[in-house]
């Protein structure tokens, strides 16, 4: 209980400061804007909010288990083709306490938003806006994700992908490995902390496609 009484407080407070004055120095070094970011968890929108850049995409605010993830990252032309419908179950759990939304056979989960309706909106508004020519995808180890996801994922495209792992599952060049990280996978914080700039120069990558590791 004080444990999570402490993670408020300093991400109400303190983290707030610290992230603003880190914005800033992002935003300045960024020269490739508008991209679009594609993301399987809150990475891809928390970053598009730090650099001051609009959501060029839809997914925001929602998880993707791995397998669609990569679905859905491998025919996203096909998939944005779809229209977004609400599902009733999940193949993954029994019970959720969100909406659960779907593109033909895979299933996106949106952790944010109060009505399928206020989703749907978003969903199609933003689908409109990605930008194939400038288009980048992230994914990192959590939601059931095996070595064969990994290394799919990292095939994607040449320069646009990046997977993020607590454990070193991969010997391509942009798998990055968050040696820092506790346990199998990353935490339910990796994304809200942006412990991903520990190991990897977001701006660079999405700047020029080259992966810089620290």
């Amino acid at each position: 209980m004080i444990q999570r009484v402490i993670s408020y407080i300093y991400k109400r407070t303190l983290y707030k400061v610290y992230r603003s004055h880190v914005n800033k120095k992002l935003r300045a070094r960024l020269k490739n804007k508008n991209f679009s970011l594609i993301s399987n968890n809150c990475i891809g929108g928390l970053t598009c909010s730090d650099l001051a850049q609009p959501f060029n995409s839809p997914t925001v605010g929602c998880f993707f288990y791995s397998d669609c993830y990569l679905k859905f990252c491998e025919n996203l032309k096909h998939y944005l083709s779809l229209e977004l419908e609400q599902a009733t179950s999940s193949k993954y759990i029994d019970s959720y306490p969100y909406i659960l939304g779907k593109l033909g056979d895979i299933e996106i989960h949106f952790i944010h938003d109060s009505s399928f309706a206020e989703v749907k909106e978003k969903w199609e508004r933003r689908k409109k806006r990605v930008d194939f020519d400038n288009l980048f995808f992230v994914m990192s180890d959590r939601d059931i994700c095996d070595e064969g996801d990994i290394e799919r994922f990292l095939r994607l495209d040449d320069g646009k992908s990046v997977f993020f792992g607590a454990r070193k599952r991969s010997n391509l060049d942009n798998f990055v490995h968050c040696y820092n990280e506790k346990g199998e996978i990353t935490t339910q914080f990796f994304a809200m902390y942006r412990v991903h700039e520990k190991y990897f120069d977001m701006v660079e990558w999405l700047n020029t496609k080259r992966i810089v590791i620290y």
